[in-house]
């Protein structure tokens, strides 16, 4: 019998809670994804200091409260370093220098091989003694004492003795007043004018103001860009399939979204915005998922991860939130018969069964298609993964085996944006090994060109300059590992570039390239005279090219760098580095640069702690960078973290921060 349900059973034969509370709270803990004990003291039937000594009594160990005092001293939280708080769930009460005795508040002491490792784990000499304490208790304690968040203790209310609510010769003559509910500004998108003229009357007899109302998706676009509801409420029914591109707006801006299919659930106040019903479902499904296939942890392993990456793929190709959940849940419904069951009761809305099957010679290119290209392209990679790993690490590897079993074409955007992911992921994944560095010189190149992103996807960090000038400055104060230029350029030409490079000792001995349109006879004979190490005419082959940089990068060691990896804003935007950083719990800082202007932001296990720019600090500062558009970046490991002064969470930031960014174009299109 687990701890869990030892407790369980213990609150209920000592009277504590009810049969019918105890059901309550399971049904809330399964709906919100959370353990019993802390839906327990969510919903306020019992608070930690009953668990914990009710579990004192059950275990016979001593329980101390964790909260609000840190630890005696607060340096004792030094000796526990957070993942190891967070794996074995403790918590350092007390440290005794003079004894060197460390006092431990566990959730299940008396464990011997968990005790045994953690023994292996602490600093030599330490002597542990184990208290304990609810795992609800323990991770609010992390929560609070480690990273930083408020806590605000629950208050009793205090009566004097002598208190009464009134004299019973006054009851008499006062007037209760049944409070109404507060009025809220609704825009009712409905597209038969007799239901909407009705709804409009019973939700005005609710309390509930309906300031505008639409027929269509576009109609309804128009009026919230014209001014913002409080909420918009559509009839899912007739609109859900064109109602996408409205919605994903209002998820942009912060404005919830309410879709009925009955009357009732919207009347009574029990229909909620999709984002939170899109992300109870998403925690109800992973955590059946991995209940499922905790007997087999390989399993579970790949399909969290596959889960990981369809999210981050479909957000970047710009998927509404309701197809990104669908595809999230099907990569977690892929796994196993139970997944396969469940997935036949999630048809509407989400149309998962659909995604589930292959789908072979379809075509078009919607949001249906592109999430099925998705689901199949990570599951087709971690096929490779298990086979070759070799060839899993291998970016032109794994585009070809790739494009062979899913049928998709060279230049594929899901594809290409696949590979783009990875290299992100490898890119950010290193955190010390610098990613050779290719500087392309050309007025005509694009960042988002065929040739940018493939050599970037052979795992290049690739910059994009217009002339001689401006990149001879880059290489003064970034360097280069190789660099390919146009030999036609503003003000010097490519020639005397070339030949100005090679003459200088400290670049002489970065290889050249010239890529080169159609020219005069003796072009070629020019250029390599200069010192360019090779010469190709465009177009050029792509495979060819990367050849050719491969052999000249394996003849000279690049350059060595200090720790981290850089890169540049338009290369890597701010919000998939948050992104990757947050899904994979990084302990992390952000140095950032735009011009003159400075920011640090600082991810400690996968939450955005502290941001700061010359100016800001906390949630502000972080908005302010997600403005910038261009500016190079540094991430480094970081172990000593600022005071906390960001609370939401990196979602939340990023959809803020995105709305901003809306009200601040919107005004400079108006005048445009």
């Amino acid at each position: 019998m687990s701890q869990m349900e030892i407790l369980k059973k213990e609150l209920l034969r000592s009277g504590a809670l009810s049969q019918e509370e105890m059901a309550r709270a399971e049904d809330y803990a399964l709906t919100r994804g959370m353990p019993l004990d802390e839906a327990l003291v969510f919903l306020n039937m019992v608070d930690y200091e009953l668990l914990g000594n009710t579990l004192s009594r059950l275990l016979g160990a001593p329980y101390r409260p964790l909260l609000p005092q840190p630890p005696d001293p607060p340096e004792t939280i030094g000796l526990i370093p957070l993942k190891i708080a967070r794996r074995f769930e403790v918590f350092p009460l007390r440290h005794d220098p003079g004894g060197n005795e460390l006092l431990l508040a566990a959730s299940a002491p008396g464990e011997r091989e968990k005790d045994q490792e953690l023994i292996r784990l602490l600093p030599s000499g330490l002597r542990l003694s184990l208290a304990v304490a609810s795992g609800a208790e323990i991770r609010k304690a992390i929560e609070v004492h480690y990273l930083g968040k408020p806590y605000t203790p629950p208050r009793e209310l205090e009566l004097p003795d002598n208190f009464t609510i009134m004299d019973p010769a006054e009851a008499e003559n006062i007037r209760l007043d049944i409070p109404t509910r507060p009025r809220r500004n609704i825009l009712l998108v409905e597209p038969d004018p007799a239901r909407a003229k009705a709804l409009k009357t019973l939700l005005a007899k609710e309390g509930v103001r309906v300031a505008a109302s639409a027929s269509d998706p576009e109609e309804a676009l128009r009026s919230v860009q014209e001014e913002t509801p409080d909420l918009v409420v559509f009839n899912r029914r007739a609109l859900s399939g064109a109602f996408s591109e409205t919605q994903a707006h209002c998820n942009r801006s912060g404005i919830p979204t309410s879709a009925y299919d009955a009357l009732a659930p919207l009347l009574l106040g029990e229909a909620y915005p999709y984002q939170e019903v899109g992300e109870a479902l998403l925690r109800v499904v992973s955590l059946v998922m991995s209940r499922s296939l905790a007997k087999t942890p390989e399993k579970l392993k790949e399909t969290r991860r596959r889960a990981r990456y369809v999210r981050l793929l479909a957000l970047r190709m710009g998927l509404p939130p309701a197809r990104v959940d669908a595809v999230v849940l099907a990569s977690w419904l892929s796994a196993g018969p139970l997944g396969r069951e469940l997935a036949k009761e999630l048809e509407r809305p989400y149309g998962v069964p659909a995604l589930l099957r292959p789908r072979q010679g379809e075509g078009g290119r919607g949001d249906d298609e592109t999430a099925s290209s998705i689901l199949s392209l990570v599951a087709a990679f971690q096929g490779i993964e298990r086979r070759d790993p070799a060839a899993a690490a291998d970016a032109r590897r794994v585009r070809s085996i790739l494009g062979q079993v899913t049928g998709l074409g060279a230049g594929d955007p899901v594809l290409e944006g696949f590979i783009h992911l990875l290299r992100d992921e490898n890119f950010l994944g290193r955190l010390g090994g610098p990613m050779p560095r290719v500087l392309l010189v050309d007025p005509a190149a694009e960042r988002d060109s065929g040739l940018v992103l493939r050599l970037e996807n052979e795992g290049y960090d690739v910059r994009v300059v217009r002339g001689a000038r401006e990149a001879a400055g880059l290489i003064r104060e970034d360097g280069a590992h190789l660099i390919l230029s146009e030999t036609a350029l503003p003000g010097t030409d490519g020639v005397a570039f070339c030949r100005a490079l090679k003459q200088n000792s400290k670049s002489k001995e970065i290889p050249f390239i010239f890529l080169s349109a159609p020219g005069p006879v003796g072009l070629q004979a020019r250029c390599l005279e200069a010192g360019a190490d090779d010469f190709l005419e465009k177009p050029v082959d792509l495979d060819v090219l990367c050849l050719k940089i491969r052999r000249l990068l394996s003849e000279r060691p690049a350059p060595e760098e200090g720790g981290g990896v850089r890169g540049r804003l338009t290369e890597m935007s701010f919000t998939d580095i948050i992104q990757s950083l947050t899904s994979g719990e990084k302990d992390v800082v952000i140095d950032l640069k735009n011009g003159d202007r400075r920011a640090q932001v600082f991810i400690r296990a996968g939450e955005v702690i502290h941001a700061k720019t010359d100016r800001k600090a906390g949630e502000e500062a972080f908005y302010q960078v997600m403005s910038w558009e261009d500016g190079t970046f540094r991430i480094t490991p970081c172990r000593e973290f600022p005071e906390r002064t960001v609370h939401a969470s990196a979602m939340s930031l990023l959809m803020e921060g995105a709305r901003l960014a809306d009200e601040l174009r919107n005004p400079a299109e108006e005048e445009d």
